[in-house]
């Protein structure tokens, strides 16, 4: 009885090591330090809609609005200060959206503060296989979306909401806003079978779930864009002025978990079961 309760152990053992493998494999972009507060992204490629990732830490922009800034931020609630990405601080009201080419993920999260105006976390995938980012090459994005006179949570369509645009110019609504000034965390769950994405959202500030009008949003295939796990990075658009200054922060993306790992754990089934 000695070797199978060693092997057991041993079994039990790899299998933990293995799901630890798995939880820690997330990209966490916090803004910190090597992040310094300023200017976040490079001068665009020569004026093309393309831009290369030579800004802070590899980021890049579209040609559209501002170059986006890092800022210094305070705590509240359960969200902690320290720096974070917003758009222009000038008080004129600009537009940041850039691209880091940090690989595929199949879901996220992404912390920001609430104010009323358009702010988004979604994939980038490098359609033209140039290397270069163009915001036509954004998949859906989630965060906060402005329809008419609201700005509410939501969904922006792929393409930066240049495919699949509906009534609601391209964008879907949660029903549900925010309050201004408090930091929120969104969790954002995409299935490609299906076309679906699915939203969570936390206020940090008041430690408090929000319920949603809607947390589940059924897109056609060029709403949704193209497979997560295909994504070659992600994109940030954050719109803001000093009145106002919304801001994104603590972006996690979760990997799909890699092949190795999965087998791993199959062969692991597998000798429990010729035990």
């Amino acid at each position: 009885m000695k070797p199978k309760t060693s092997l057991r152990h041993f079994l039990a053992l790899a299998a933990s090591l293995l799901m630890a493998g798995l939880s820690s494999a997330a990209t966490t972009i916090t803004f910190e330090s090597p992040y310094t507060i300023g200017t976040i992204a490079a001068a665009t490629n020569g004026g093309t809609t393309n831009s290369p990732f030579n800004g802070q830490q590899g980021w890049s922009r579209s040609t559209s609005n501002n170059v986006g800034n890092i800022i210094a931020s305070t705590t509240s609630g359960s969200y902690t200060g320290g720096q974070a990405l917003t758009a222009s601080t000038s008080g004129t009201t600009q537009t940041y959206i850039g691209a880091n080419a940090v690989g595929a993920f199949t879901s996220y999260t992404f912390d920001f503060r609430y104010y009323t105006v358009e702010t988004g976390v979604g994939g980038w995938n490098d359609v033209n296989n140039d290397g270069l980012f163009d915001q036509t090459e954004t998949q859906f994005q989630a965060g906060v979306v402005a329809i008419g006179a609201i700005n509410s949570f939501g969904i922006r369509f792929a393409g930066f909401a240049s495919t699949g645009g509906d009534s609601n110019s391209g964008k879907l609504s949660t029903g549900t806003s925010g309050t201004n000034g408090d930091w929120y965390r969104m969790t954002v769950n995409p299935d490609f079978a299906t076309t679906t994405v699915t939203l969570g959202v936390f206020n940090l500030t008041t430690n408090t779930a929000v319920t949603l009008g809607t947390s589940v949003f059924n897109l056609t295939s060029a709403q949704f864009g193209v497979d997560p796990t295909t994504y070659e990075g992600v994109v940030a658009r954050v719109t803001s002025d000093s009145p106002r200054p919304s801001a994104i922060d603590n972006i996690t993306l979760i990997p799909e978990p890699s092949a190795a790992l999965l087998g791993g754990l199959g062969m692991l089934a597998l000798l429990r079961r010729r035990r």
